[in-house]
């Protein structure tokens, strides 16, 4: 007599993930045919087997073993965008921009972290600037959201993301003379001990500060405006020749 039991583990870490199954309920002739599949296990996938999933009954006990592999908590059907100030005409105005993001997140199990990490090209005035509940750092320059967070998760149903903010910044030390910045946002996932950064998506916002120079024609020895000779003004962007 014979029976065959079937394991479902963790690769790696022969984490029993199912009750081992007995595939006959008492011993069956030795030489009996038999035919094992593999489990449907929440939030695991299948990668491997002991490769003897069919065969034929031996004497005493036969072990067939399934291995799986968590499945890693990849948002469904990601979108990120960010829209908003195009250009600036004052170093001094609110750099007003809106970032979304939608996904849906399902079939995974363990502990998962997913932030928006908007990284900006300058430092911000904290006390002039709404970061829409966001965290700052002032060191690396980003603002942080965390969009969510699970801790031992099993899965069930799935779970919809719909993030919306909408931020008003002031930045410090723009360059007047120059042409543009640039600034990126991205989703970082933190899946267990695994951190995993997205492709980001990039803003861009021209600068076009304007200046003015006057021109006079003075008399050298008065120093007055000359009669019949208007002033005139010059508009440009500034950093440009004239």
């Amino acid at each position: 007599k014979g029976n065959v039991k079937v394991n479902y583990v963790e690769q790696g870490t022969n984490k029993e993930l199912k009750s081992t199954e007995n595939l006959y309920n008492e011993d069956v002739k030795v030489g009996t045919e038999y035919k094992t599949t593999a489990a449907e296990i929440p939030g695991y996938k299948l990668v491997s087997d002991s490769g003897n999933t069919t065969g034929i009954v031996t004497e005493n006990l036969k072990e067939v073993t399934y291995y799986y592999e968590r499945k890693s908590a990849t948002p469904e059907n990601p979108v990120l965008t960010k829209t908003g100030t195009s250009s600036v005409t004052n170093i001094n105005d609110k750099v007003e921009y809106k970032i979304t993001y939608d996904a849906i997140l399902s079939g995974y199990e363990g502990d998962v972290t997913i932030e928006i990490v908007d990284s900006l090209p300058f430092a911000i005035d904290e006390t002039k600037s709404d970061i829409a509940g966001g965290t700052y750092d002032a060191d690396s320059k980003t603002i942080t959201w965390t969009v969510y967070e699970a801790t031992g998760v099993v899965p069930s149903d799935s779970y919809t993301i719909d993030f919306e903010k909408n931020i008003k910044l002031v930045y410090i030390g723009i360059p007047a003379s120059g042409d543009k910045f640039t600034n990126e946002v991205q989703v970082v996932i933190t899946d267990g001990t695994e951190r995993e950064e997205e492709t980001p998506v990039k803003h861009e916002t021209t600068i076009d500060v304007k200046g003015n120079v006057t021109v006079r024609h003075l008399d050298e020895a008065t120093g007055k405006t000359i009669e019949g000779i208007s002033n005139e003004t010059l508009t440009g962007k500034v950093g440009t020749s004239y």
